[in-house]
């Protein structure tokens, strides 16, 4: 049966390997512990409630799960970025009948991670005993938890620049990253979607503009008020409002971030009142939010340590960092901090940096120096970290005093958003360019991409390469045979190349060829009379 139907993109992007570790049943198949978890997670009572993640066998047996009903901007950029998701079905929620089950335990309930199966909850050591012996439970382990390295100190804020007075103080931290020259050619990040992970925000500041904010939720709370409400801290919006605003702030002649026309997604992960404000469950659950609410760049100044070594830093082992390959699997650009680590007792980049998938950034003066705290790899495999550089000394952004105010911050907890806002121009211009493609576009591109090493990755980003760093799509020939079809495309300069096919042009797209050359044939896929096929181009990933 001829098709009726046949459409055809060529789309390039990074060839990524990243894997996943599923956590591990004992050698009995029962339920394992994280050692040590008979200790409470932070000193305590004996008998105090500790933070715990329990992980889940199955879905409770139902004939129809229950779904999030995730947006059709969701659903769009998992069809057209994530041809590499590891999850069949990101939006199946934790069985109803098993979550009745926990909470028949007494304990109280945190979160629940779709993507994991899994739920963390607050549970005493008699408690714990009981979830073991459920039959669904795979694996009890401590919900990761500590304290972000506080940001190095800035010096005030920095004179503005005579020749661009309307960027203000930000100029420095813009042109080192060529971003002007972006603005110039009209991107502004209009149209793009980005989820801040973060302490809070102070959203009535004027550099967040008018109808931007298009969803916010507080992890903590469980309302939908990120901005500081009675009962929280003086400062807890503080960090979260420097980084949005370093990403997308707009105001005139005073302050910009690369992405000043984006949309937000905001998420308030962090408690600063608690002695351990940076909790993993907080962030998982943020990230699978932000996910299935359309973003397109996710932005994370944050770092986790505790409760893990150095050989945890491996791409497998943080739940973070897995979380993050998962998104990033979904067609999610994932930006985060490499941290501040460089001069103290860790002295090595926190999870989810480790990631395969992501986008970590570290910290060079406005001189283009490296920054002294900014956090070096490798990871503990053996990969070059930090993918890139930006400014993160004295970088200007939304102070908190009053709708109008600016300071100067410092740390990876800068330089992240601002590599974070370069993404969002870049899928601007590319929206169909995926996550890999993205990340690959801004490395090979920077500074230092010819001798990249464990200070500066491969070196301060240079946006306008970065936005030519792939050939444009060219045209595909068809030709249609009986049963076989037969593709061929002009040689666009990639080492190899993935053929997809779907029923329906929203996917889900199905990989069913390789080629190192520029020719595809395949058979047997037009039964239902239509067909849509995607060509990616693919590059050597870097390492």
């Amino acid at each position: 049966m001829r098709p009726t139907l046949l459409a055809i993109i060529l789309l390039p992007a990074l060839l990524a390997s990243a894997s996943r570790s599923a956590p591990p049943l004992s050698a009995d198949g029962s339920p394992s512990a994280w050692p040590g978890l008979a200790a409470p997670v932070r000193p305590a009572a004996p008998a105090g409630p500790q933070a715990v993640w329990v992980f889940l066998s199955g879905r409770g047996g139902q004939k129809s799960p229950e779904r999030v009903a995730a947006d059709p901007r969701a659903l769009w950029r998992r069809a057209a970025r994530g041809l590499d998701s590891q999850l069949a079905d990101p939006d199946l929620k934790v069985s109803s009948s098993f979550l009745r089950s926990l909470r028949a335990t007494g304990v109280r309930l945190r979160t629940q991670s779709r993507w994991f199966n899994a739920v963390s909850l607050w549970a005493t050591p008699a408690q714990l005993e009981q979830i073991r012996a459920l039959p669904f439970v795979r694996e009890v382990r401590p919900v990761a938890r500590g304290r972000r390295p506080p940001d190095p100190r800035s010096v005030g804020r920095r004179a503005e620049s005579p020749s661009r007075l309307q960027y203000g103080g930000s100029f420095n931290q813009l042109e080192m990253l060529g971003v002007p020259a972006a603005h110039e050619a009209g991107l502004s990040g209009a149209g793009v979607r980005v989820l801040m992970l973060d302490t809070g925000y102070y959203t009535d500041h004027a550099a967040f503009g008018s109808g931007r904010v298009i969803a916010e939720w507080d992890f903590i709370n469980q309302d939908g008020e990120t901005q500081n409400q009675p009962g929280d801290p003086e400062g807890q919006h503080r960090h979260g409002t420097a980084t949005a605003t370093a990403l997308g702030g707009c105001l005139p002649g005073q302050l910009y971030g690369p992405a000043f026309a984006c949309q937000f997604l905001l998420a308030k992960t962090e408690d600063t009142a608690s002695e351990t404000p940076v909790e993993e469950d907080y962030f998982v659950a943020a990230l699978e939010w932000g996910e299935a609410q359309g973003a397109d760049v996710a932005s994370a100044s944050l770092s986790y340590t505790d409760w893990y070594t150095f050989a945890d830093m491996d791409g497998q082992t943080a739940l973070v960092t897995q979380a993050v390959d998962l998104a990033v699997g979904l067609g999610v650009a994932v930006v985060v901090a490499a941290g501040n680590y460089r001069n103290d007792a860790w002295g090595h980049i926190g999870a989810p940096a480790d990631a395969f998938g992501v986008i970590s950034v570290g910290a060079v003066n406005e001189q283009g120096q490296l920054a002294w705290f900014s956090s070096p790899g490798p990871t503990a495999d053996g990969r070059l970290k930090p993918e890139v550089t930006a400014q993160g000394v004295n970088v200007a952004a939304a102070g908190w005093e009053n709708p109008a105010s600016l300071r100067a911050f410092s740390g990876t907890s800068l330089s992240c958003p601002l590599v974070a806002g370069c993404a969002a121009l870049l899928l601007e211009a590319h929206p169909l360019w995926t996550p890999g493609q993205v990340r690959s576009a801004l490395m090979r591109t920077a500074d230092r991409a010819g001798m990249p090493d464990n200070d500066f990755g491969w070196g301060v980003v240079n946006l306008p390469a970065a936005l030519q760093a792939f050939p444009e799509p060219g045209p595909v020939s068809i030709s249609i045979q009986g049963e076989l079809v037969r593709l061929s495309w002009p040689d666009r300069g990639y080492d190899h190349y993935r053929v997809y096919h779907a029923l329906q042009l929203v996917g889900p797209f199905t990989l069913v060829g390789e080629s190192a050359d520029t020719v595809w044939t395949g058979q047997n896929l037009l039964q239902q009379g239509s067909g849509f096929f995607r060509i990616q181009g693919l590059v050597e990933p870097l390492r």
